[in-house]
């Protein structure tokens, strides 16, 4: 059953004439509380109408605003995998000062990533910056905001790595050499007598030298049941999949899709659909149309609670929730479902009706067709399966 919630900000007259803030969560039901530092004066809230005026609050709206964009997102994840959340377990995950411990995971890990990006390493920053976010998924999951050097025991890496069993072991062990700074912290500080990653490491490892043996058998799977995806139950992991393949579209760009970025211009006394954005992870321009079966997609999802509260195009999960949804779905069709293979559809797709290479560039926002040519043109059976399956 789906889980009805609602997140507002509260103010208390406290003195002298000032109003204490609070955000209020309610879920299903069942309310409570969480104080904000922040304090304004009396003035700069509105009573009746149970929000913030004047200019001066601007920047406590924009927090505000943050967490309820956070918290919404965190309960539409637990949604997607029909895991019961209640206001506390917000709470628990997303009340500042939630750990005493003096060294804390995910802060440690931010001011790492802020001195690499201010002395311009921009890639180790990014990688730093995708590391953090796995930890925070992690924790969240958990029902923490940010943990304690003193916490990070061998228990805690273990669970990490099978919580991230759908990625690829060498990249999560990435991620656990990332924190052995933090780990030397509590070494440091007596917590620990050694690294209590090792062990996990020491496996990921294993399991990274397995997969590179059969890296070859694994790009060469037999994919003829993968049309049997078209039996399973409707979920939005799998019309985000379908819309990038009708797209071109990285997940990450479909997460931050919003209505108001989708335009449509008279050509010929057609209507067409239109995005002009840029890429996430590049920074690069694109432009691409929206084919009307995208448009489908978009419009089941048009009075949702994401459209109303978010503004955004689909009620998108976080990329963790959205892998190991496409993993258990490639399981039950023998498949191993990566989200990138629906850009190689497209591609496919593109070059079989003509579209000039200009114009798959900029869709998938590469500078290059050679860049094109090596990664998605249909070398591999798997890719000609896969675009046949969505007909496109």
């Amino acid at each position: 059953m789906r889980q009805q919630y609602k997140i507002s900000l509260t103010g208390r007259e406290i003195k002298p004439k000032m109003v204490a803030l609070s955000i209020s969560i309610w879920v299903n039901g069942d309310s409570q509380k969480y104080k904000l530092v922040d304090k304004i004066p009396l003035k700069n809230w509105d009573f009746d109408r149970k929000c913030l005026k004047g200019e001066a609050t601007k920047d406590i709206e924009e927090k505000f605003h943050k967490y309820r964009r956070d918290i919404i997102r965190y309960i539409e994840d637990a949604n997607e995998r029909d895991i019961k959340v209640t206001p506390s377990d917000v709470i628990a995950t997303f009340s500042p000062n939630n750990s005493s411990s003096a060294v804390l995971l995910i802060k440690t890990l931010e001011a790492k990533w802020k001195d690499y990006y201010n002395n311009g390493n921009a890639n180790t920053a990014a990688s730093y910056l995708s590391t953090i976010n796995s930890y925070k998924e992690f924790l969240k999951y958990m029902g923490k905001g940010d943990i304690g050097v003193g916490e990070l025991n061998e228990q805690f890496f273990e669970d990490f790595a099978s919580f991230y069993n759908h990625q690829n072991a060498s990249t999560v062990n990435k991620k656990i050499d990332h924190v052995f700074f933090v780990i030397q912290k509590g070494l440091d500080m007596g917590y620990f007598r050694r690294d209590p990653s090792e062990n996990v490491k020491k496996k990921l490892s294993r399991q990274v030298a397995k997969a590179s043996s059969e890296k070859i058998k694994l790009k060469n799977i037999d994919i003829d049941n993968f049309t049997k995806i078209k039996e399973l139950p409707d979920s939005i992991t799998k019309d985000v999949l379908l819309f990038s393949c009708y797209t071109g579209l990285a997940f990450i760009d479909i997460q931050k899709l919003k209505f108001n970025d989708i335009k449509i211009v008279k050509f010929e006394e057609k209507e067409i659909t239109y995005v002009t954005k840029k890429r996430t992870k590049t920074g690069t321009d694109f432009s691409l149309i929206i084919p009307k079966e995208g448009k489908e997609i978009l419009e089941k999802y048009h009075s949702t609670d994401h459209r109303i509260y978010l503004d955004m195009a689909l009620p998108v999960p976080s990329y963790m929730v959205y892998r190991k949804n496409l993993f258990e779905i490639g399981e039950q069709i023998g498949l191993y479902l990566t989200s990138h293979m629906a850009r190689y559809c497209f591609i496919n797709l593109a070059r079989d009706k003509g579209y000039s290479d200009e114009y798959i560039r900029n869709a998938v926002g590469h500078n290059s067709n050679n860049m094109i040519d090596r990664v998605y043109a249909g070398e591999l059976k798997i890719k000609r399966q896969a675009m046949e399956y969505f007909k496109l």
